[in-house]
């Protein structure tokens, strides 16, 4: 049986998710069986079976009740009736299934997309079929024959497959909870819905209103009696708007909390769900809490352009042409990043404020990686690769890579494919695990999921076996 391959199985391998003590972990497999996915628990119980999965998405907030956590899980196997199609077909073929936090299936894989609603419920959209509301034990709540539906009050605001002057969108209706539709009078060129912020719905991309966006109440209604150029975020009743002379930050009642002058705002949040603006002007930029919308920290980097996101928990990594900062939610400068140094602070998971940063100078491929303090001095040895995967209570871990490097023709150096080995260091650069796996998952401070020649699975720092997969079994199974 053919199997799937991980398309970002990489992107994966640098991004473990994890809640409480149960992990998602990526299996490249054999060549037969192909790559997979599996729930597993600290203890190396399995809670999924092998080669059955290809994906595991956990769906309900991370920082939830590890008991009530829901997945969405892929097939590791394409339909036999997919054979031969081009990748662009394949969400067609795309098949999910809701699982529980104990691995087991509460619904059938036949969702092309599933989410989860702030309300509680789980969206399901299955490909020319009907979207599904789902309680938390995969119970049908409401179905209905919609390309979407967002729980809204004791209904439901839905999309349905309509034309306008012969070219498809979709007509935007109120449902209420026995069924009953209500045309807003609205269409949408927008094939999904956003969920509810504040009381209101952001619908983008409305012909009805040359091609702008808006917001619905829970009933229906137009909102703040107007549309925008462009709706980019909505959350906790605050929304980024622009209505073409700048970006603005808006509360539910359309009030103006921050003026339409903006290059852009950008917004992102922590584990603990306090949100932070980015606001971009020139070459500065405005960081706000995102729920007092005090100002946090203004800097200017000169130049063209001028960066800034939340690299942990507490830290932000803003930057532009002259030069690069990690400041901390006090506005407080925590490192000053040199202009030929790249210095990150992101973790792959992260708990409390890290106080090791990732540095790396010098050509690529023959680049120096490696810790660095809050003082910006040196901790540990020097790394050809070094990724931040884990930061908890004061202590990190951190993917170590090695390679061979050969040079081309013309003398231009390239890392040599297939050399590459991985292991993991610590929080002060000490080696707890050797570089010598084929790829290593950060799954805890004292769990890693490891592919070795011969074999894969879950061991500790001191290199005990968990879960093992024999990968000559699995070639002659």
């Amino acid at each position: 049986m053919k199997r799937w391959a991980a398309l970002l199985l990489c992107l994966m391998l640098a991004c473990p998710a994890a809640l409480a003590e149960t992990y998602i972990v990526y299996h490249s497999g054999a060549e037969e069986w192909g790559a997979y996915a599996l729930l597993l628990t600290d203890d190396g119980t399995a809670l999924t079976p092998r080669g059955v999965y290809g994906d595991l998405r956990l769906l309900t907030p991370a920082d939830g009740d590890a008991d009530q956590a829901l997945y969405a899980a892929s097939p590791a196997a394409l339909p036999a009736d997919a054979e031969g199609l081009d990748e662009d077909d394949f969400r067609s073929f795309t098949r999910l299934a809701l699982l529980d936090a104990q691995g087991e299936p509460l619904t059938d894989m036949v969702y092309y997309d599933l989410r989860f609603d702030p309300s509680g419920v789980i969206v399901g959209r299955r490909y020319n079929g009907p979207t599904d509301v789902l309680s938390p034990t995969g119970a049908t709540l409401f179905s209905g024959d919609y390309r979407d539906l967002a729980p809204a009050g004791d209904g439901y605001i839905a999309l349905w497959e309509d034309e306008i002057d012969g070219e498809p969108s979709n007509a935007v209706l109120r449902v209420d909870a026995d069924g009953t539709e209500h045309w807003t009078g609205l269409h949408t060129d927008a094939w999904e819905l956003s969920a509810f912020s504040g009381g209101l719905l952001p619908l983008r991309s409305v012909p009805e209103y040359g091609g702008r966006d808006l917001f619905l109440t829970e009933d229906g209604e137009i909102a703040l009696g107007r549309a925008f150029d462009s709706i980019s975020d909505a959350r906790g009743g605050y929304a980024v708007v622009n209505d073409g002379d700048g970006y603005a930050l808006i509360d539910d009642e359309g009030n103006i909390l921050l003026p339409a002058e903006y290059d852009y705002i950008g917004c992102e949040e922590r584990s603990d769900g306090r949100a932070v603006y980015f606001a971009h002007r020139g070459s500065a930029i405005e960081i706000y809490d995102g729920e007092t919308l005090d100002l946090i920290a203004e800097r200017d980097f000169g130049g063209s352009y001028v960066y800034g996101w939340l690299c942990a928990d507490g830290l932000m990594n803003v930057g532009g042409p002259g030069g690069a900062e990690i400041i901390d939610m006090d506005g407080d400068t925590v490192v000053a990043v040199p202009r030929d140094v790249d210095v990150s602070a992101s973790y792959g998971v992260c708990r409390g404020v890290p106080e090791r940063f990732v540095a790396t100078e010098g050509e690529w491929p023959y680049q120096d990686a490696h810790l660095i303090d809050r003082d910006g001095d040196r901790v540990g040895g020097s790394f050809q690769s070094l990724t931040a995967d884990l930061w908890d209570g004061g202590a990190g871990r951190y993917t170590v890579g090695t390679f061979d490097i050969a040079e081309d023709e013309e003398g231009y150096p390239y890392p040599v494919w297939y050399s590459n080995r991985y292991g993991v260091c610590d929080e002060n650069g000490e080696t707890v695990l050797p570089a010598v796996y084929n790829s290593v998952q950060v799954l805890a401070a004292d769990r890693y999921w490891v592919e070795a020649p011969d074999r894969s699975g879950m061991i500790d720092g001191a290199g005990k076996w968990y879960y093992v997969i024999n990968l000559y079994e699995e070639l002659v199974d």
